[in-house]
């Protein structure tokens, strides 16, 4: 029914412009110089939006040709090659121990020049401390099937998911040409991104878990004034109504409990999708001769978080994946922590934007569970 009526709308130009032309001649041999010129103006403007319709037309069907049905695209797991460190070292791509301010114009700032009518940069509020703008930037396609929304530093002391978030945005914005999975992404998702939810802790030296006022960000139930988390909550609840699924990046920092796990409400439908990533994760390593904990899956997750309020209260498929950066290195920043961040967080992203696990059910057995403080 679409392609027939996409065709009735084609019919209907040419006959319109067929039937200025048979008349313009008519007027033309008939000597009436202004009605014909009147016309052929007419015709111009029918040609130019017959072109336009055909442009748009084409751009989509493309698409439709390279992905032919993104509800039920299938794609691999993967390595993304090693990430520079995020140490400010020589090599690194950024220096996670710079403030916030420095920290958001030296990474996602420069992409934001580069391509600006792909980018967007937004001021949801002003932290506890009233010293910092809370970002959002949005990484638009000009068409878009998807809307899916990244988080971190809600622990701004959790370093090693801020950075992982900003190189996976450089990859996306900058690589994409190197993996047809985030090519896809570059040309059909549209990506909301909170950098650093918490810019007065993230700004510390060293970098503080709680706000200003020492509160968790983690108190999505509460109704203590957090302006950080009304601020957040008043953006999700603008951008909802398209929203695929949110992502809650966080790492386990001198903790360790598993090597990566997800937190997740037990009912929530793309629990399939993460415990798929997570046993992909635990093989992968299991083969390189790395003992990984694969006993466990991760943790369900509290009421006070934002996951719980993307998904209970809003509706949202969401998820909190955690990176225990100390099992991969015995430093923060490195290269090796880097690598696993954007390895876990990127693939989970890629599998839940093919959406094919979403209706696989989410019978995710209950001692897959490992009930940890968090």
């Amino acid at each position: 029914m679409k392609n027939r009526d996409k065709m009735s709308k084609i019919n209907l130009i040419m006959s319109v412009i067929s039937l200025d032309i048979v008349i313009v001649i008519l007027c033309f041999n008939l000597g009436k110089i202004y009605l014909t010129i009147i016309l052929g103006i007419g015709i111009i403007i029918e040609l130019n939006l017959l072109i336009r319709y055909l442009t748009e037309r084409n751009l989509t069907e493309k698409s439709k040709l390279e992905y032919p049905n993104s509800t039920k695209r299938h794609s691999a797991m993967k390595f993304f090659g090693n990430q520079p460190s995020a140490d400010g070292g020589k090599n690194s791509f950024c220096d996670i121990q710079e403030d916030y301010n420095d920290f958001i114009k030296n990474v996602y700032e420069p992409l934001r020049e580069k391509d600006p009518n792909y980018i967007k940069r937004e001021i949801i509020g002003k932290d506890s401390s009233n010293q910092y703008n809370i970002y959002a930037y949005t990484f638009e396609p000009r068409y878009f099937q998807q809307h899916i929304l990244l988080v971190s530093g809600i622990h701004a002391d959790e370093e090693d998911a801020v950075a992982s978030l900003g190189k996976i945005m450089q990859i996306i914005t900058e690589e994409s040409g190197m993996d047809g999975d985030i090519l896809y992404m570059r040309q059909n998702v549209k990506i909301s991104v909170i950098p650093v939810a918490n810019p007065w802790g993230f700004s510390q030296k060293p970098k503080k878990r709680n706000n200003v006022s020492g509160y968790t960000l983690q108190s999505f139930d509460k109704k203590k004034n957090i302006k950080e988390v009304y601020y957040i909550k008043k953006y999700i609840n603008r951008i909802k109504s398209d929203l695929s699924f949110m992502v809650d990046m966080h790492t386990t920092t001198n903790d360790s409990y598993l090597d990566f796990y997800g937190v997740i409400h037990k009912n929530c439908p793309n629990v399939r999708t993460l415990f798929r990533v997570n046993s992909w994760l635990c093989d992968q390593y299991a083969k390189e001769g790395r003992n990984v904990d694969d006993q466990y899956f991760g943790y369900r997750t509290s009421s006070c978080t934002l996951n719980y309020y993307c998904y209970k209260v809003l509706g949202i498929p969401s998820s909190t994946l955690e990176l225990s950066d100390y099992h991969w290195d015995s430093k923060k920043n490195t290269s090796k922590v880097i690598t696993m961040g954007v390895t876990m967080w990127l693939n989970y992203i890629i599998q839940q934007v093919n959406d094919e696990y979403k209706n696989m059910g989410n019978d995710i057995p209950s001692d897959k569970y490992k009930k940890v403080k968090g």
